[in-house]
C-alpha cells in the first residue's frame, strides 16, 4: 500500500524535512513480509532503547503467531485450513481484525471482502505466490463459490469465528498492516510516549506532534509503477492513514493491466480508471480496509459513498488524453485540512 513517511518516501512515503530532526529515536526491521519504521519524539528519560524494541517486538511476534498466512500453526492458517462449519476459536485479536473487516463488508454491500483468498490465490497474488497467471472462466466461477463476507460469522466471547462453506478462507493483507500498526500504537501509549509516528506496509498512525512543533507529515505517492514521488503531503497528529493503488503488486498479460485488487462481485482484478485512493481514519486498521474498499467500488460509487459517509479520502484517476497518461485528483472536503504544502 503506497505511503511515505515524511522524514524520509512509503506506499504512504513519511515526508521529507529538510533538515533531520533532533531528538528522535527510529526503529525498523522486518516484519509481516515487509518492513516496519517508528519514529518516537523524545521518549519519556527512563525508557531505555531496549525496552521499547522489546515492546513494538512483542506485539510483532504475537501477531505473527496469530494472524501470519506463513505459519501453519497461526489462528488464521488455522481456521483457513479448518473444514468445519461449528465455531472455531480464535484469538480476541483476530476476533476483533475480523469484525473490523465485516463491519466496512456490510457498509459497502460487500465490495470489500476479506474471504477472497481462493480468488488471490487463483490470480497469483496469494501467500503462495503462485506463478501470475489469467484463469478461466470456469476457475474462476469455482472460486467465487468459496467466497462471500456472508459465510463468515464472528463471536465476542468466547472469541471464535465460523465459515458457512467449508472451503471459505480469509485474507488479511488488506487491513493486517492498519491493524498491527494500532497495536504497536497502543504498547507505546501504555509505556507513556505521547510523540510518534509508525508505519508498516504503507500503512501509518502518527500521535502527537514531531521535535520542531507541528503534526507529523506524511507524504502520499504518486501512483508510478517506476519512481516514488510526492503527490501530496499530509499532516497527522491522532490518525492512521493507508493507501491503496493498483501500481505495485500487479502484472501485465497480452498488453492487459491485472492489479492485485480484486472485484468479489466479478471474481477478477478491477478495470477501472482509478488507481489510487488514500484514507485517513481514527485508527490505521480503519483506514487499511477503507482505501481497499474505495478502490474497488471506483472512481463513481466509491466517491459517492466517500462524500456519503464523510470519509477523509483523497481518490487519483488515471486519465489518458491526446496520447499522454496523466492523472485527476480529487478530494473529499474532510480530507482537505490534512493537506499540508510540499515544504
Amino acid at each position: 500500500m503506497p505511503l511515505t513517511l515524511v522524514l524520509g518516501l512509503s506506499p504512504t512515503l513519511p515526508a521529507c524535512d529538510r533538515h533531520p530532526p533532533a531528538a528522535v529515536e527510529s526503529f525498523s526491521g522486518a516484519a509481516e513480509g515487509t518492513t516496519y519504521h517508528i519514529k518516537l519524539a523524545q521518549p519519556p528519560e527512563p525508557l531505555t532503547r531496549e525496552v521499547l524494541q522489546e515492546a513494538i517486538t512483542t506485539v510483532l511476534t504475537r501477531i505473527d503467531r496469530e494472524m501470519s498466512a506463513y505459519r501453519p500453526d497461526s489462528d488464521l492458517s488455522r481456521f483457513n485450513a479448518s473444514q468445519g462449519t461449528d465455531w472455531f476459536p480464535v484469538s480476541g485479536e483476530l476476533r476483533e481484525l475480523v469484525d473490523v473487516a465485516l463491519q466496512v463488508s456490510r457498509e459497502t454491500d460487500g465490495a470489500y471482502d476479506i474471504t477472497v483468498e481462493p480468488l488471490s490465490e487463483l490470480w497469483g497474488f496469494g501467500p503462495q505466490r503462485h506463478v501470475f497467471r489469467v484463469p478461466t472462466d470456469a476457475e474462476i466461477e469455482r472460486a467465487r463459490l468459496q467466497v462471500g463476507h456472508g459465510h463468515l460469522h464472528s463471536r465476542r466471547d468466547p472469541p471464535a469465528l465460523r465459515k458457512d462453506v467449508p472451503e471459505l478462507r480469509i485474507d488479511v493483507n488488506s487491513l493486517g498492516p492498519g491493524y498491527t500498526v494500532d497495536r504497536i500504537a497502543r504498547a507505546l501509549s501504555r509505556l507513556g510516549v505521547d510523540d510518534y509516528l509508525i508505519e508498516l506496509g504503507g500503512a501509518v498512525y502518527a500521535r502527537g506532534q514531531r521535535p520542531e512543533g507541528g503534526a507529523w507529515r506524511v507524504a502520499i505517492e504518486k501512483p508510478l509503477k517506476t519512481s516514488r514521488v510526492a503527490q501530496q503531503i499530509v499532516g497527522l497528529s491522532a490518525e492512521g492513514l493507508s493507501t491503496a493503488g493498483d501500481y505495485r503488486q500487479y502484472f501485465d498479460e497480452d498488453g492487459r493491466h491485472y492489479s492485485h485488487i480484486l472485484d468479489p462481485a466479478t471474481g477478477r482484478p478491477v478495470t477501472h480508471a482509478l488507481t489510487s485512493v488514500s484514507v485517513i481514519a481514527p485508527i490505521a486498521v480503519e483506514a487499511d480496509a477503507w482505501d481497499t474498499a474505495l478502490m474497488v467500488m471506483g472512481p463513481e460509487r466509491g466517491w459517492a459513498l466517500a462524500l456519503k459517509l464523510k470519509i477523509p479520502a483523497l481518490f487519483i484517476t488515471r486519465e489518458t488524453a491526446t496520447g499522454q497518461s496523466d492523472f485527476k485528483v480529487r478530494a473529499t472536503p474532510q480530507f482537505e485540512p490534512y493537506a499540508r504544502p510540499p515544504k
